[in-house]
């Protein structure tokens, strides 16, 4: 007769033990290894002046143009947290996350951003990147070739003459830094689910728009490097584990010039959006596909 290895009892209970625990691991941590906390009851937003809805007020900081209906308090308030806090600055970097952050109008200082965070937050969202750089990316491809009193600018020539690789590589030193922002943050609160905001079109594919003349090799520029940006942020997030917000892929129809824009052109419209920021429109629409995010 063949003789049966036959599993003791407590051996199997062992077993099944071990593989509970794995599974209940697994699914705190879901399948990218992104922290699931079962309640959301602590929120930090971190980012820049489109995190902050820059020019939508009233401000719950001036300094910062830091809007009351930007998406970080249209989160909180939709998801019913109360343990919140908004560290959203206008003009942050990635360096600003880890540094003192020092403001020119009116002059004030806020403290790192990372500060807001500790082991009982959980839920980090975190929108920066495009303000990085010895010349901030969002310069070159906005305003170095904006004309001023209808005149085009030196710089916009000089601009113009440098390869895309030139901006290609300060897209990707931007994408390592938001990476490096992604790993403090995990090392801040190791508890919270983190999420990721990427940037949203400015312009459509197939048209200009006067409400941004840019000459047509900076606006070609610009919707290659934006394309280029939300990317290497949708790829900085995967190799994270982190959820990724895709703006860029939720904006069409919503470019300037469209019928529904989600910014302001070259003018600031005065108590919604500053010069090619964000209307409150855009932010609901952030916020919405935040929660759809986290009540799956």
């Amino acid at each position: 007769m063949t003789s049966v290895n036959r599993a003791r009892p407590h051996a199997r209970v062992a077993v099944s033990v071990l593989l509970a625990v794995a599974l209940l691991a697994l699914a705190a941590c879901g399948a990218k290894g992104n922290p699931h906390p079962k309640t959301l009851d602590s929120y930090v937003a971190l980012g820049d002046s489109y995190t902050a809805l820059a020019g939508a007020g009233p401000f719950v900081d001036n300094a910062c143009k830091r809007a009351k209906v930007n998406y970080p308090h249209l989160v909180a308030a939709d998801l019913g947290i109360t343990t919140f806090t908004d560290a959203s600055c206008g003009g942050a970097t990635s360096a600003n996350l880890t540094q003192d952050q020092a403001i020119k109008n009116p002059p004030a200082s806020r403290p790192p951003q990372l500060e807001a965070l500790s082991k009982k937050t959980k839920l980090v969202t975190l929108g920066i990147g495009l303000n990085n750089g010895s010349t901030p990316i969002s310069y070159l491809l906005l305003y170095v070739c904006l004309p001023v009193n209808g005149i085009t600018l030196p710089q916009c020539s000089q601009y113009l003459k440098a390869t895309d690789s030139s901006v290609t590589e300060a897209i990707a030193t931007m994408a390592s830094e938001v990476k490096a922002n992604l790993k403090a943050i995990k090392k801040a609160a190791p508890n919270a689910r983190v999420v990721l905001v990427g940037y949203p079109r400015v312009l459509a594919d197939d048209k200009d728009c006067q409400a941004l003349p840019l000459p047509a090799a900076a606006a070609t520029r610009l919707r290659l490097a934006l394309k280029l940006v939300n990317q290497d942020l949708a790829r900085t997030a995967k190799s994270s584990k982190v959820d990724y917000i895709d703006m860029y892929a939720a904006s069409p129809g919503h470019e300037l010039c469209s019928n529904d824009p989600w910014m302001a052109g070259e003018l600031n419209v005065p108590g919604k959006a500053l010069q090619f920021h964000p209307y409150p429109a855009y932010a609901r629409a952030v916020a919405d596909k935040i929660v759809a995010l986290l009540k799956k």
